[in-house]
């Protein structure tokens, strides 16, 4: 899924520039098909273009469009569909998507108030989905406005901000996630679901805290080579009693996790050299830089 404003890093765009933004617009569509994702909320930065532009970009995605705000003028009406539900696992989730305001150019694109068109659907979804997920590419001072929500929303993915968490936010009893504006991160949440009655418990924290300790307990088992952990530190007492007690700390952390139910779980991704390419998307990455480069656009190599 995708929290909006996927396909312009800025609203004003130079005229010998469009072609270039175009082909680039179309390339992420192009790709995002092949990831398979379920759901794009349209941020408002991506009206760069025009609202007939996102429309072209829409009939060859494989992925639905969402919004619940951003308004046809003539019918009064959602442009995009204004939420989708979707099967995950033996669960449905609910998706919604909205957007600000982002540039006075735009305002021959209405788009309705977030939070108030937010608050429209939450019931109806709500009937028909276990879940609420919840895609807002928001300004700060829409962001803030989502806490006087009462209606009981379980995640908020947020675009629009510079900010990045590595851990969920947790707000009341809903959990929030951003992942930043410039590509360099991806968020995933997993959550394993017994009891649909009782609520879902975040365990991120508990993972950071047992990497960590796994972490030093291997560079001290490392360090220590063929040789036992007390053959090799008998005479370093104090990193022997270090070792000693990250052993006991991962036994309990170990412990809590075990007697977690609902466990839910959130993990930063970051997109470096790490992440072994694709090479079906890799092609098409180095197809379009050699194609723009050859009409005179300076690309820079994608991955760099």
């Amino acid at each position: 899924m995708d929290a909006g404003n996927l396909l312009f890093d800025k609203d004003n765009i130079a005229p010998g520039e469009i072609e270039l933004r175009q082909e680039t617009a179309w390339l992420i569509i192009d790709i995002y098909n092949d990831l398979k994702y379920q759901a794009y909320n349209v941020g408002g930065r991506d009206f760069a273009l025009g609202l007939d532009f996102i429309k072209e970009l829409q009939s060859k995605a494989s992925f639905p469009f969402i919004s619940a705000n951003v308004i046809d003028s003539v019918t009064g009406k959602p442009v995009f569909e204004p939420y989708k539900i979707l099967k995950m696992g033996n669960k449905k989730v609910g998706v919604i998507g909205i957007t600000s305001a982002w540039n006075e150019k735009y305002r021959d694109i209405p788009i309705a108030d977030p939070i108030s068109s937010l608050e429209k659907y939450l019931p109806t979804v709500r009937k028909n989905a276990n879940y609420i997920i919840v895609l807002a590419a928001l300004n700060a001072s829409d962001e803030n406005k989502l806490s006087a929500i009462k209606e009981k929303i379980d995640f908020i993915l947020l675009a629009g901000s510079y900010r990045y968490s590595r851990s969920l936010e947790i707000q009341g009893d809903r959990y929030i996630a951003r992942c930043g504006t410039i590509g360099k991160y991806i968020g995933v949440i997993k959550a394993e679901i017994d009891q649909t009655k009782k609520p879902l418990q975040d365990i991120s924290n508990i993972n950071t805290q047992l990497t960590y300790s796994d972490n030093r307990l291997r560079s001290f088992k490392l360090n220590a080579g063929d040789k036992s952990i007390d053959e090799f530190y008998a005479d370093k007492p104090n990193q022997l009693k270090i070792i000693r007690d990250l052993e006991n700390t991962n036994k309990e952390l170990s412990r809590k996790k075990s007697q977690i139910q609902n466990p839910l779980d959130y993990e930063l991704i970051g997109l470096d050299e790490s992440i072994e390419d694709n090479p079906a998307i890799r092609k098409k990455l180095d197809d379009f830089q050699r194609r723009m480069s050859a009409k005179g656009f300076k690309i820079t190599p994608a991955g760099d």
